[in-house]
């Protein structure tokens, strides 16, 4: 039987999310001293304290890096992790935090990044991201159309943890705004933003359609 010595546990899940699979692991005692990271895009204070309160101990936002999960492996186990040097160079490519008009529709270091710098892997994400994506743009459209904003809320956090690793920046800041505005009783705004959200959506995906030019 292999001793586990750190878990990087994804908050949604499907069938049990991460929160109750913590709970489960903290009622065995032998797992009560095993460190549990939240790999989430929530990082709101509310939901830090749910992690914590479930039995977590840190946490990472999405889109991690591996420069990132090597910090949090040395951080709670004291092992550092090996990471090369070309790995190294792109997982320090600079956030973009300034403002939303200055975010590309696709940042190609971002994607690299996440992708530890391999074109192919890259290219493989984006197909990846199409193939699931252009069926939740007609998925979460309608749903915004019937005021089903749970499931438009559902789609949003997922495609904002999506974006990010394939370096689509704007759209991920759209659907956090979606998101955010969703959680206000501000319908005509929601609208406004949803709009805003769209249009990036589709033209994010026409742009991906291109990643097979990307070689580094």
């Amino acid at each position: 039987q292999q001793q586990v010595d750190i878990v990087l546990m994804d908050i949604q899940m499907p069938g049990m999310d991460g929160l109750e699979a913590t709970r489960q692991i903290r009622e065995d005692g032998r797992a009560k001293d095993l460190p549990i990271i939240a790999i989430t895009a929530q990082t709101q204070d509310k939901h830090i304290h749910q992690y914590l309160s479930a039995g977590m101990n840190d946490y990472l936002e999405k889109p991690v890096n591996i420069v990132e999960i090597q910090q949090k492996l040395f951080k709670w186990t004291g092992v550092q992790a090996q990471v090369s040097t070309r790995q190294r160079l792109i997982a320090e490519v600079p956030d973009q935090n300034g403002a939303v008009e200055s975010l590309p529709l696709i940042s190609y270091p971002h994607g690299l990044k996440h992708a530890s710098g391999d074109p192919i892997k890259y290219q493989t994400w984006a197909k990846h991201f199409i193939k699931i994506h252009q069926k939740n743009l007609e998925k979460v459209t309608k749903a915004f159309q019937k005021n089903n904003y749970d499931t438009v809320t559902h789609i949003t956090h997922q495609l904002k943890g999506g974006a990010g690793y394939v370096g689509a920046l704007l759209l991920q800041q759209k659907a956090d705004k979606l998101e955010k505005c969703l959680a206000t009783p501000d319908a005509e705004r929601c609208k406004v933003v949803f709009d805003e959200f769209s249009t990036v959506f589709q033209k994010t995906l026409d742009k991906l359609k291109t990643a097979d030019k990307i070689t580094e």
